[in-house]
């Protein structure tokens, strides 16, 4: 007898296969698989000693800026024409209250030339330059400046073409009687003195 022949495998049923998913990367929720940013870097701390040294550093700077308030309230130059009247001190024709503090002083005064200008007044003429000399003792005299500087000038801008004498003073400037001598030995009249003001870098004094 002829041995049975066994069937294929094709009339076998087949059992399903289930893929089977455990790999461990699938189960992995996708925000995990990213990279993660790194970790910012630690605060650094202030030491006590770069405290220090701002605030010292801060306190200069206003010891500094208040020394020199007074200074920087005048402004970088004033010119014009002054003049004392009714206890006032006045710069073309507003109050001017005189600054404290070491300033320049520049002004000007008729000299012997002064006569070689055209339309001068009869207050700036004179014959030779002994005028100059006694006004200047007066100023010293009476402390009204600490000391001066004097030069024979020709300059033109308020008014006409002048020939004269250009002062300069540096120090302390007792405004109110400098325009009261002024006045007083000039005898100018109507006519007001022209002056140039100026703050002296470095410092300043009460």
């Amino acid at each position: 007898m002829l041995d049975k022949i066994p069937e294929p495998d094709s009339e076998k049923p087949r059992v399903p296969v289930i893929e089977n998913n455990t790999s461990p990367v699938a189960q992995q929720p996708a925000d995990l698989a990213q990279p993660q940013p790194p970790a910012p870097p630690p605060r650094r701390k202030i030491s006590l000693e770069a405290i220090v040294g701002i605030v010292t550093a801060i306190v200069g700077i206003a010891a500094i800026v208040i020394a020199h308030w007074d200074a920087n309230e005048l402004k970088p130059t004033q010119a014009g024409k002054f003049e004392f009247a009714d206890e006032t001190v006045t710069l073309d024709g507003r109050v001017f209250k005189p600054p404290k503090g070491p300033i320049q002083v520049q002004f000007w005064t008729p000299s012997a030339r002064t006569k070689e200008a055209q339309n001068i007044k009869d207050w700036e003429r004179m014959d030779n330059d002994d005028k100059l000399d006694d006004f200047a003792a007066k100023l010293m005299k009476r402390k009204i400046v600490p000391g001066y500087r004097r030069y024979e000038v020709i300059g033109a801008g308020i008014g006409d073409r002048q020939i004269g004498a250009w002062w300069v003073s540096t120090g302390d400037f007792k405004f109110v009687e400098f325009l009261k001598l002024y006045q007083e030995f000039w005898k100018p009249g109507t006519d007001n003195v022209y002056m140039e003001i100026a703050p002296v870098a470095g410092g300043h004094s009460r």
